[in-house]
């Protein structure tokens, strides 16, 4: 989803309902090879009133993977993974969910809709 659709999406959720809370969050990575944090990407959550209850929708835009390195230690039996990304190519992810009593559950969204 590009971020023009994304805006459209979000205005028509405002004009519909009662928004409760809308943030970004970013998206870390942590590099386990270096032991730094980077920042991959963020999650746009908008969280509103519906007839049917409390929902929250969640665009996560984040650095695509493009290589996948394992780093093997000689004196251990395991390896540890270091997640390579793209410098200019992002994904999107786009999540809804449902509070029932005190969690989110994720609503399973079938083919394409509109809000």
């Amino acid at each position: 989803m590009n971020d023009d659709k994304w805006d459209e999406t979000k205005d028509n959720i405002r004009n519909k309902f009662e928004v409760l809370d809308e943030r970004m969050e970013d998206v870390i990575y942590e590099d386990r090879v270096t032991n730094k944090e980077r920042k991959i990407g963020n999650r746009d959550i908008l969280e509103f009133m519906t007839p049917t209850g409390k929902m929250k929708i969640e665009r996560e835009k984040k650095l695509v993977v493009i290589d996948k390195k394992l780093h093997y230690h000689r004196q251990k039996a395991d390896a540890v993974s270091q997640l390579i990304f793209s410098d200019n190519e992002y994904s999107d992810r786009i999540q809804v969910f449902k509070k029932d009593q005190d969690e989110w559950e994720l609503v399973e969204m079938r083919g394409e809709g509109t809000l």
